[in-house]
């Protein structure tokens, strides 16, 4: 038994993948931060604003939803001024991204999602 279980512990340790290591060791495969570049940029031309680069943000990837900083719930995404994201949801970046370009423009996050931008460019192709 266990040579069975150092040989599932060796194959762990050497599984290939490629990507670069976020917050707390998250890796996030390279085609996973080209998209969401690519979202961003459809976000920034969608609203007509620009935000800070891309670069700037610190994304953080959750396997499942995390307790909420400013409610007293669960979130699958969540915007930290000045530039945090966390997320639990692809889908749930570009409405963060929205946050921060918002942000990034005006000094408002605006949280309680006045703005008509989150109807028109969080779900844009």
């Amino acid at each position: 038994m266990k040579p069975f279980l150092l040989l599932i512990l060796a194959l762990t340790l050497t599984a290939c993948g490629s990507g670069s290591a976020g917050e707390g060791g998250v890796l996030l495969h390279q085609q996973y931060t080209v998209q969401m570049k690519e979202d961003f940029a459809k976000v920034e031309e969608c609203t007509q604003l620009k935000g800070e680069p891309f670069e700037t943000l610190h994304i953080e990837v959750h396997p499942y939803d995390f307790k909420c900083q400013w409610g007293s719930g669960f979130c699958s995404g969540e915007f930290r001024e000045p530039n945090r994201i966390d997320i639990s949801l692809t889908m749930s970046a570009r409405h963060e991204f929205i946050h921060k370009i918002l942000f990034d423009n005006t000094g408002d996050s605006d949280p309680d999602h006045k703005s008509p931008l989150f109807k028109q460019c969080q779900f844009v192709q």
